[in-house]
């Protein structure tokens, strides 16, 4: 009996394509009952119907032929995976910054698919959360991937700004995917790095002397923002109307600002004394910032206030 195959007629299978077209003629020697057509079917990553090819018998030598068709269903094993990727930029002293998010299928489909993506602050241990809509604008919607697609993208705007601050995220989330898809990664991370250097400040101190020994005047060194690596700043005190070392002691060092820290510390001993004199004023300068910040203000002012009084007596 004659053997060939055929393309089906519902979801048909492709010669050639899905499967290896093959004919000839099956041999049935006295006393055997049963042959094999061997049809191969090739393998893809592509998302499509079960397909169909047939196997139809004809031009028997003797026996009738009862059953002239045999289907094949070929059935199909590939769901699409759904991806979302991160997008890492910096957001800009002004305007806006598009971030562009890809969401990909593993492979293409036949059937139009679709999924829904929202955008939301971000959250979690070490985040530290973009907030709309002063630092993003919100997006929310459906993407739609028609048969043969596999990237779609979503567009989320950053607001740019000259403020220093630390590195922010926002999320786009992906939900509810359609067309026998299944969602493989949910979540793109948005992180908008900060373009803008961080600042050291220094404050203005005022202390009134004792008569004697000494009292601490304390400076506080303040970096704008924390966060934003390891940075340093070097200090040192210069005379004034006071001069070290009868008002005050000198002092110098650097001060290292890492992790979450954004004040830091520096003492002057003032010295006392009985002289009856005028206010004076020394100074802390700050200098050699590193880790990319920059100084802002660089010089605290320290002022002694006198606290002796002359007095006049006269003897008996």
């Amino acid at each position: 009996v004659n053997f060939a195959t055929a393309d089906g007629t519902t979801n048909p299978a492709t010669a050639g394509v899905d499967y290896a077209a093959n004919s000839g003629t099956l041999t049935f020697a006295p006393g055997v009952t049963l042959q094999t057509v061997p049809v191969d079917v090739f393998g893809d990553t592509l998302d499509e119907p079960n397909e169909t090819f047939f196997v139809n018998l004809s031009g028997s030598s003797g026996p009738t032929i009862l059953d002239a068709q045999g289907l094949g269903t070929i059935s199909d094993d590939d769901i699409p995976g759904i991806t979302i990727d991160n997008v890492s930029l910096p957001e800009g002293n002004a305007g806006t910054t598009p971030f562009v998010f890809n969401v990909t299928l593993s492979g293409p489909s036949l059937s139009q698919i679709r999924v829904n993506y929202a955008t939301a602050n971000g959250s979690g241990a070490g985040i530290f959360p973009a907030t709309a809509p002063s630092d993003y604008t919100t997006a929310s919607g459906t993407l739609t991937f028609d048969p043969g697609e596999t990237v779609e993208t979503v567009t989320v705007n950053v607001n740019g700004d000259a403020t220093a601050e630390p590195n922010e995220t926002f999320f786009v989330n992906l939900s509810a995917p359609t067309g026998g898809a299944t969602i493989v990664d949910n979540r793109g991370d948005g992180l908008i790095l900060n373009d803008d250097s961080p600042t050291f400040s220094i404050n203005n101190v005022t202390v009134t002397e004792t008569n004697t020994g000494t009292v601490n005047a304390t400076f506080n060194v303040t970096l704008s923002v924390g966060n934003t690596g390891v940075t340093s700043v070097d200090f040192a005190t210069a005379d004034g109307t006071a001069a070290a070392p009868g008002d005050y002691t000198t002092s110098q060092g650097t001060l290292t600002f890492s992790g979450t820290t954004t004040l830091r510390t520096l003492v002057v001993p003032v010295v006392g004394d009985t002289l009856d004199e005028a206010n004076e004023t020394y100074l802390v300068n700050l200098s050699n910032a590193t880790g990319g910040a920059t100084i802002l203000d660089d010089q605290g002012v320290g002022t002694i206030n006198d606290n002796d009084t002359s007095g006049i007596s006269i003897g008996n």
